[in-house]
């Protein structure tokens, strides 16, 4: 059983540090679940580490029970972590192409106004895109991040964009596509 605990940290140490290093160019801080899930590494390795010392001493049921009580749950919980990471690495993937989505609309709608066009409309959606992201950069942080709300701010600032292409066609009179 010492040997399966060993396999799961490693395979856990693993996949931690693939996604520690997929958010180190977001455009979202994850430093805190980072930190969380570390000190849950730290202390998983700590247990199996007490659990091999008893196993050596030949008190191997002391080794399995300390496993059971104090590595395998917290075991469980630190995988869950890191896929909410995974999600969260998403979502902030996601964040950095709508503020470069959101740069460029603004672009446009300055064009456009220099031209004379009516864009209150599009500059409108502007604001209430950055507003929405906002809200999708501060829910990426925060502690038990669910990534269902995350995903349906996706689909409205899409729906904004939407609305964006739209009211530019109305301005310009032309396709941005």
């Amino acid at each position: 059983i010492l040997k399966q605990a060993e396999r799961t940290y490693d395979k856990l140490v693993k996949n931690f540090e693939k996604m520690k290093t997929k958010t180190a160019n977001l455009d979202v801080d994850l430093s805190e679940p980072i930190k969380e899930i570390q000190t849950t590494v730290d202390s998983l390795k700590t247990v199996m580490d007490q659990a091999k010392e008893l196993a050596v001493s030949g008190k191997s049921g002391d080794a399995f029970s300390k496993l059971e009580n104090e590595y395998f749950e917290p075991m469980e919980n630190a995988f869950q972590s890191v896929g909410m990471l995974q999600a969260a690495t998403n979502i902030g993937k996601a964040v950095k192409s709508v503020a470069k989505g959101i740069a460029s609309g603004e672009k446009i709608a300055a064009k456009l106004a220099k031209k004379g066009m009516d864009v209150t409309a599009a500059k409108k959606i502007i604001a209430d895109s950055k507003a929405k992201l906002e809200e999708l950069r501060v829910m990426v942080k925060v502690k038990g991040f669910e990534p269902e709300p995350a995903v349906d701010l996706l689909e409205q600032l899409n729906d904004l964009r939407d609305s964006f292409e739209n009211a530019i066609e109305e301005a310009s009179g032309q396709s941005l596509h």
